[in-house]
């Protein structure tokens, strides 16, 4: 049997470094642009859609969504707008004294009115959440919204809805 020539192990050698060095580039290319388009976030990431109004003595900006967070909400508004095309948001603190910065465990007194198109809304009691809470709660509290008028309207001889607490 012959013995391979050292020439041969030098050529292999030089082909994996040219194929990991390509494979390198390759990847650092998708990278910068993956990061490029993380630091140019689109809006929907920042804020709320306009159909979604938030009153109160809390800012949306103070519970320090995440942009994976709003974007929940934001999908959410957006996913029910033919039934709802307001949602309004009223966030108050629960203690007289808010920490500086706001903690997932920090309790909220929240209250939610979704508006349909017609003059009727559907209205949430004031609850208190925790912040962690606060996003599953809005979302969740819209698709009942949803179920529960759209129940009400197919029921026969309903009169028209004005408000409904829920």
């Amino acid at each position: 049997m012959k013995k391979q020539q050292p020439s041969s192990y030098l050529g292999i050698i030089i082909l994996v470094v040219i194929l990991l060095l390509g494979g390198v580039a390759a990847y650092s290319a998708h990278k910068a642009d993956w990061l490029g388009r993380l630091k140019s976030r689109p809006s929907y990431d920042e804020k709320l859609v306009s159909m979604v109004s938030v009153h109160g003595a809390l800012k949306i900006e103070d519970l320090n969504l995440s942009g994976y967070e709003i974007r929940k909400l934001n999908f959410a508004a957006l996913s029910h707008r033919e039934t709802f095309p307001q949602v309004d948001l009223t966030l108050n603190p629960v203690t007289k004294r808010m920490p500086e910065t706001m903690k997932r465990a920090t309790p909220l007194s929240c209250q939610l009115v979704f508006k349909t198109k017609g003059e009727a809304e559907i209205r949430f009691w004031k609850r208190t959440v925790l912040r962690r809470d606060f996003v599953p709660s809005v979302i969740n509290s819209m698709q009942r919204a949803e179920k529960e008028y759209l129940h009400i309207r197919e029921l026969p001889r309903a009169r028209p809805l004005k408000r409904l607490y829920l």
